[in-house]
């Protein structure tokens, strides 16, 4: 454990041969951060400012988990993902653009939004068949397409 000023840092470790905590609080515009790990899993938090960021993040030998959040002017992010699978959410402004994708070792899924004269998009693939939307603007399209190793369609 240690403390000491000259505008501050507060440190906590401890630790075994299983199991290490630590946990650490700094200014100088501020940065925090909690850390546990064992063998099979480790779990952080950390925050920072000069102008914001945020995150946690959790992962085991099979899966990670992370949120993201951040500012000037703002992002922010979720993933999880194991061996078999991701999924993801992502939004970031300066003027708006929006993610969500899922996908497996067999199957994609994405949708997209964007403004800055707005354009939308979904996707949706396997190894056998695709499916597309799109919407965009700056005086309008609109598309479907569906499409299979023997059949298409638009």
């Amino acid at each position: 454990m240690s403390h000491h000023t000259n505008e501050r840092e507060f440190k906590i470790s401890h630790h075994t041969s299983e199991r290490e905590i630590k946990m650490s609080h700094h200014t100088s515009e501020r940065e925090f951060k909690i850390s546990h790990h064992t063998n099979e899993r480790e779990f952080k938090i950390s925050h920072h400012t000069n102008e914001r960021e945020f995150k946690i993040s959790h992962h085991t030998r099979e899966s990670e988990f992370k949120i993201t959040h951040h500012t000037s002017e703002r992002e922010f992010k979720i993933s999880h993902r194991t061996s078999e699978r991701e999924f993801k959410i992502s939004h970031h402004t300066s003027e708006r653009e929006f993610t969500l994708s899922h996908h497996t070792n067999e199957r994609e899924f994405k949708i997209s939004h964007d403004i800055n004269e707005r354009e939308f998009k979904m996707n949706h693939h396997t190894s056998v068949s695709e499916f597309n939307m799109s919407h965009h603007t700056s005086e309008r399209e609109f598309k479907i397409s569906h499409h299979t190793s023997e059949r298409k369609f638009e």
